[in-house]
């Protein structure tokens, strides 16, 4: 779109659309506020296409030719998030292994980060992992 498209009589929408509201009655104010916000929240909640659980489990990682070591916070099916400091760029291939309490096995999953804070990393992994899954429904 162009600049033009957004304006009208040299007034951008943007500034029309405020104008609008700050007339409206409180009550009405406060509806429309409450409205954004629940749908903010639904638009949240469909986001990831998995539900992540809170845990709080010891990972080895690596991307690129260095290893580390830090907590996944959250996980699902299809990623997971990392606590770090570390630099990480998106676009990172990243090969992570791990052990939930009580299982035997430990499981290596690759994936991509996709997310990059500065609480962590967040992943998206490459494949479908059936022994990730049926720990997360142990949770």
């Amino acid at each position: 779109m162009t600049d033009s498209d957004h304006k009208s009589n040299g007034v951008s929408i943007t500034v029309k659309l405020t104008e609008f509201i700050k007339n409206l009655p409180t009550d009405q104010q406060q509806g429309l506020l409450n409205e954004l916000q629940a749908r903010q929240q639904r638009v949240g909640r469909d986001f990831r296409e998995h539900t992540r659980k809170n845990v709080s489990v010891i990972s080895d990682y690596a991307v690129g030719d260095h290893a580390f070591m830090d907590f996944i916070q959250n996980i699902s099916a299809g990623g997971a998030f990392i606590q770090t400091t570390m630099p990480f760029s998106i676009g990172q291939a990243i090969t992570i292994t791990f052990l939930f309490p009580g299982n035997e096995e430990p499981i290596k999953i690759t994936g991509e980060i996709v997310r990059n804070n500065s609480q962590g990393i967040g992943l998206k992994f490459n494949t479908a992992n059936q022994a990730l899954k049926d720990m997360l429904k142990n949770l």
